[in-house]
C-alpha cells in the first residue's frame, strides 16, 4: 500500500489542503500543534471511518459546518480513490455517504460500507468491521508514540489478548472454545439419541404384532369382498326384475293418467255444456225483450217534412225579425211618449218652441200608434210562430233520437240472435266431445282391469331390492372399515418402519459422534501445544527483534532489553532489572516506545501474508527526548526498514538529512497550510 495523495477541506487546522506524497522516505515537518498529525489523522479516518479517539468533533474545523477527506492510494496494480464527508447537526457530528473508487469504478457508499471494502482491499480480517479498535492498523502501519506507551503500562491479560488478537493466535483459542462447544453440543445430542432409541426394541416387537393385524384383517377383508360380489349379482337380478314390473307399472300408471285426464275434461265439459244453456236461455230472453222494445217504434211517425236544419234556420230567421221588431216597438214607444209630452206641455224639447199646430202633433201621435199596433200583431205573430217551431224542432228532435235507439235495439237483436246461433253450434260441439270422451273413459276403465295387482308386485320387488342394498350397504361398509383399518396399519406400519430406521440411524450416528468427540479431544490437546508453540516462536522472534532495534538506537552496553513472558518490555541496567517509568530518561523511554513498536511491525508482517499495508511506515514523533547521538541512529533504523513508502512526523531539523523529500508546515493565525 502506497499513499499518493490527500486533499482536506475544513478538517481541523486545515481549511484546503491537497498534498500529493512520493514514494520514498518522506519528513513531515514543523513546529508543534503546526498540524502535521492531524494529516496522519485524515489518512486514517479516510480509510477506517470513526474509529479509536478519531470522531467528527475531533476532525471538524470549528464554525464549519462541512468537511471533506479525500485519499488517493495505491494497491498492487490498483488506484483507490476514497472520498469521506463530514456534517454537523444540531447535537453531533456525523459522516454522510462518502464514494471510493477502484481505477475507473465509482460507486456512492455508506461509511460502513466503504469501511468493508478498504478491509477487503488490505487484507485485514473482516471481523474488524465490528469494532473501533484497529490492532492491525496500529501495529504495522501507524500508532501515534503515546498509543503504543499503552501497551507498556497495561495488564498482562490484556496485552497477551491484544497482541494474540494481532498475530492471530487468538484463532486457536477460539478453535478450542468452539471444539469444546461442540464436544457439549455432541454430549447433549448423544443423550438425546439415547433416550430417542430406548425403547427401539419394543418399537420391533409392535412391529411384528402389527404385521399379525394386518394379515387378520386381510382375511377378512377377502370374505367381506366375496359376500359383496355374491350381493351385488342378487342386486343385478333383483332390478331386472323390478324393471319389467316397473315397465307394466308405467304403463298403468300412464293409462291412470290418461283417465284421470280424460274424466277432468268430461267434467270440464259437462260445467261447459250447463254454462252454455244457461247463456241460450239468457240469449233468447234478450231477443225477446228486444223484439218487444222494437216493436213500440213501429208507428212512429215524423212530426214535419222539413229536417232540423230548415227548422233551424226558420227559428233563426224568426229571432232576427223579432229581435228587430222589438227594436222598432221601443223606438214607436219612444217616440209617441215624446209626442205626447210635447203636446202636454205645449213646448217642443228640441226647439223649445211653442208648439201651434195641436191637431197636426195629435194626427201624428195617431199615426205612430196605428203602426205600433200593427207591429205589436206582427210581433206577436212571430212569436207564435217561433213557439210552434221550437216545439217541431224539440219533436223532431225526440222522434230522431227514437230513431236512433231503435236502429241500436235493431243491431243488438241482430248480434244476440247471431249470438244464439253460436251458442247453439257451441252447445253440439261439447255434447259431441263430452259423449266421445265417456266412451274413451268406458274404454279406459275396461284396460285398468287387466293390471290389477301390478301396483302389490311393484312394492314386493321394491322391498325385496331395498333389503339387498341393505346389506349390500352394510357389507359394503364391513368391507371399507377393514380397507381403512387395513390402510391405517399400512401406514402405521410405514410410519413404525421409518421411525425404527430413525431410530436405527440415530443409534449408528450417536456412535459416530462419539468417535468424533474423541478426536475432537484430541484435537483440542494437538491444538494447545500448536499454540504454546506458536507464541513460543512469536516470542523468539520478537525478543530478538525487540533487542536488535533498540541496541540500534542506545549503544549503551549497561542499559539491556528483552520480553518477558507476558510479552511486557523488561529493562535491565547494570545488571538489574530497573523500573521503565522510573529510572528512565525521557529518549530512553522513546527508544524502548520505538523498539516495542517497530518489533510489532516486523513480526506482524512476517507472519500475516494477506496484510496488503506492508511497504507503508508511518512514525509519528519517533524521536521524543532523543539526544543527538539517538537522532543520528535514526539514519541506519530507516535504512534497515526498507520500506517503500515511509512517512516520519517530526519537528526535529535533524531529520530532514535522513529522509528523501521533506514537507513543511506551517501554522498562521490558526490554519495551516504546506510551505513551498
Amino acid at each position: 500500500m502506497i499513499i499518493k495523495r490527500i486533499q482536506l477541506e475544513n478538517i481541523r487546522s486545515y481549511i484546503g489542503l491537497d498534498l500529493k506524497f512520493p514514494i520514498d522516505s518522506i519528513l513531515l515537518w514543523g513546529d508543534i500543534g503546526s498540524g502535521k498529525s492531524t494529516i496522519l489523522m485524515s489518512i486514517a479516518f479516510a480509510l477506517f471511518g470513526f474509529h479509536n479517539n478519531i470522531s467528527g468533533n475531533t476532525l471538524l474545523r470549528h464554525g464549519k459546518n462541512n468537511g471533506k477527506v479525500r485519499l488517493t492510494f495505491q494497491i498492487e496494480d490498483k488506484e483507490i480513490i476514497i472520498e469521506r464527508t463530514l456534517k454537523r447537526s444540531k447535537t453531533s457530528i456525523n459522516q454522510d455517504k462518502g464514494k471510493i473508487r477502484v481505477n475507473s469504478t465509482e460507486s456512492e457508499k455508506s461509511p460502513r460500507e466503504i469501511k468493508a471494502n478498504v478491509l477487503n482491499l488490505i487484507g485485514y480480517p473482516d471481523d474488524l468491521l465490528n469494532k473501533k479498535e484497529l490492532s492491525i492498523f496500529q501495529y504495522t502501519v501507524y500508532t501515534p508514540q503515546e498509543e503504543i506507551k499503552k501497551i507498556l503500562y497495561d495488564s498482562a491479560d490484556n496485552r497477551l489478548q491484544v497482541l494474540k488478537n494481532v498475530f492471530e493466535i487468538e484463532k486457536y483459542k477460539r478453535i478450542q472454545n468452539n471444539i469444546s462447544n461442540f464436544i457439549t453440543q455432541i454430549n447433549s445430542k448423544n443423550r438425546y439419541l439415547k433416550g430417542l432409541t430406548s425403547d427401539l426394541s419394543d418399537k420391533k416387537i409392535q412391529l411384528d404384532e402389527l404385521d399379525k393385524d394386518i394379515i387378520q384383517k386381510t382375511k377378512e377383508l377377502r370374505i367381506k369382498t366375496s359376500e359383496l360380489n355374491i350381493l351385488t349379482n342378487q342386486k343385478k337380478t333383483k332390478k331386472a326384475e323390478l324393471k319389467e314390473v316397473m315397465d307394466k307399472f308405467n304403463e298403468f300408471s300412464d293409462i291412470k293418467e290418461d283417465l284421470a285426464k280424460k274424466s277432468a275434461f268430461a267434467s270440464s265439459s259437462k260445467k261447459s255444456m250447463d254454462k252454455l244453456n244457461k247463456s241460450i236461455d239468457n240469449t233468447r230472453s234478450k231477443i225477446d225483450e228486444l223484439n218487444n222494445k222494437i216493436g213500440k217504434f213501429v208507428n212512429l211517425k215524423p212530426p214535419t217534412e222539413l229536417n232540423l236544419n230548415q227548422l233551424t234556420k226558420k227559428k233563426k230567421s224568426l229571432e232576427s225579425e223579432i229581435s228587430k221588431e222589438r227594436k222598432n216597438e221601443g223606438r214607436i214607444s219612444t217616440r209617441i211618449e215624446q209626442l205626447e209630452r210635447i203636446l202636454e206641455d205645449k213646448i217642443c224639447e228640441v226647439c223649445e218652441q211653442e208648439v201651434q199646430d195641436v191637431e197636426k202633433f195629435e194626427h201624428r201621435i195617431l199615426d205612430y200608434k196605428k203602426s205600433l199596433n200593427k207591429l205589436i200583431e206582427e210581433l206577436n205573430k212571430n212569436e207564435e210562430e217561433k213557439k210552434e217551431t221550437d216545439s217541431i224542432i224539440t219533436k223532431l228532435t225526440d222522434y230522431t233520437s227514437a230513431l236512433e235507439r231503435n236502429k241500436i235495439f235493431i243491431n243488438q237483436l241482430d248480434e244476440k240472435k247471431e249470438e244464439f246461433e253460436n251458442l247453439n253450434g257451441d252447445i253440439d260441439n261439447e255434447i259431441e266431445v263430452f259423449d266421445k270422451l265417456t266412451k274413451e273413459i268406458a274404454e279406459l276403465d275396461e284396460v285398468l282391469d287387466k293390471y290389477k295387482g301390478i301396483e302389490d308386485e311393484k312394492n314386493v320387488k321394491e322391498q325385496e331390492l331395498e333389503q339387498i342394498e341393505d346389506n349390500l350397504n352394510q357389507v359394503s361398509k364391513a368391507k371399507s372399515a377393514l380397507e381403512a383399518d387395513i390402510k391405517t396399519f399400512d401406514r402405521y406400519k410405514t410410519n413404525l418402519k421409518e421411525e425404527i430406521e430413525s431410530k436405527e440411524k440415530a443409534q449408528e450416528f450417536s456412535i459416530k459422534i462419539l468417535q468424533i468427540k474423541e478426536w475432537l479431544q484430541h484435537l483440542s490437546e494437538v491444538l494447545q501445544s500448536i499454540e504454546k508453540e506458536v507464541m513460543v516462536n512469536i516470542w523468539n522472534q520478537f525478543n530478538t527483534a525487540f533487542q536488535n532495534w533498540f541496541n540500534l538506537l542506545i549503544e549503551d552496553e549497561s542499559i539491556q532489553v528483552k520480553i518477558d513472558d507476558s510479552f511486557a518490555p523488561e529493562i535491565i541496567q547494570n545488571g538489574y532489572i530497573t523500573d521503565y517509568e522510573q529510572n528512565l530518561s525521557g529518549g530512553e523511554k522513546t527508544s524502548v516506545a520505538l523498539a516495542y513498536r517497530l518489533a510489532l511491525n516486523r513480526i506482524i508482517n512476517l507472519e500475516n501474508e494477506q496484510i496488503k499495508t506492508k511497504d507503508l511506515l508511518i512514525l509519528d514523533e519517533p524521536t521524543d527526548g532523543f539526544s543527538s547521538q539517538q537522532l543520528q541512529n535514526i539514519r541506519d533504523i530507516l535504512h534497515k526498514l526498507n520500506t517503500k513508502q515511509t512517512i516520519i512526523v517530526s519537528h526535529e531539523p535533524e531529520i530532514e538529512s535522513f529522509v528523501a523529500h521533506t514537507i513543511k508546515i506551517d501554522k498562521k493565525n490558526h490554519v495551516s497550510s504546506v510551505i513551498k
